[in-house]
């Protein structure tokens, strides 16, 4: 591949993996509250919501497949980012409101996908740039907390929706993904 189509790739990655936000931004509406609703909710009133994930899915694997290649990430990391974005692509091709459970179970699969395999890639790439390799494995381990303070939370009140650890997870994996891309590749 050319440099120039490289940087090119790089620059759809990172314009792509905005989009999700883009939707949200677009399908938020009165009756959302942080609190009690999934961001998948929002794809229920907004087509935005769900062609950004659709499009965040794809833009995260084209990344997995030009930057975490097998040699450097390991052939059990990149498997688990490539699971990853497919599961992105189902959460927004399978609304919340689907008949069958593909949905829960694409989220469920996308956020232990992605902070596993986050760990699994920090943990490769530490000998060859070992800021972003922990950086890695604290993004990962950010997520991985989110999730569990939910979880104790949501034991307490069933109430609570999960939109507060997705956006916080989808921060954490953005910046990671533009840290990454940044130091990264320009070591390397």
């Amino acid at each position: 591949m050319t440099e120039i189509f490289k940087k090119r790739t790089e620059k759809l990655i990172l314009l792509g993996l905005i989009i999700p936000i883009i939707g949200i931004v677009l399908s938020y509406y009165r009756g959302f509250n942080w609190l009690f609703n999934s961001l998948s909710d929002l794809g229920i009133f907004s087509p935005f919501f769900n062609y950004g994930v659709i499009i965040g899915g794809i833009c995260l694997g084209i990344f997995t497949l030009n930057n975490l290649t097998q040699k450097l990430v390991g052939f059990f990391a990149r498997f688990l980012m490539l699971i990853s974005s497919a599961s992105l692509i189902l959460i927004g091709v399978f609304r919340k409101d689907y008949p069958l459970p593909i949905h829960p179970f694409s989220v469920l699969a996308f956020f232990l996908a992605l902070s596993l395999g986050q760990i699994l890639v920090g943990r490769r790439i530490i000998r060859d740039c070992q800021s972003v390799g922990y950086f890695t494995i604290l993004a990962a381990l950010i997520i991985y907390s989110t999730w569990f303070s939910y979880l104790l939370l949501w034991l307490v009140d069933k109430r609570f929706g999960i939109a507060i650890p997705e956006i916080i997870s989808l921060i954490v994996t953005l910046i990671w993904i533009f840290v990454f891309l940044l130091k990264f590749k320009k070591k390397n």
